[in-house]
């Protein structure tokens, strides 16, 4: 391999330099993005969490369906609770302990 004359050294220097500040504008523009990005992502969600936390979405809570029935009873049941009564058996005084 023969050695390369100064001009070609020259040519070759300024190449890398032209492909180093192209390199530079992309990584620049890279990190614009990505801070959009992670700007976007934050929420009253994740604001606690680490910035590299952002971008993943959150677990769900419950995966179980809603069965659409309430957790009422059907209207118009009577229902089934103890009545009191006039004369109980027995009558337990709880007092307030000071």
């Amino acid at each position: 391999m023969p050695k390369p004359t100064y001009s070609e050294l020259g040519e070759f220097i300024s190449a890398q330099a032209a492909e180093i500040e192209m390199l530079k504008a992309e990584i620049a523009g890279l990190c614009v993005e990505n801070a959009m990005l992670k700007s976007l992502a934050a929420n009253s969600t994740n604001l606690s969490r680490p910035p590299s936390g952002w971008l993943s979405k959150p677990e769900p809570k419950s995966l179980r369906k809603k069965s659409g029935l309430s957790r009422a009873g059907t209207r118009g049941h009577p229902g089934s609770t103890l009545a009191q009564i006039a004369d109980p058996d027995e009558v337990v005084v709880h007092e307030r302990a000071v």
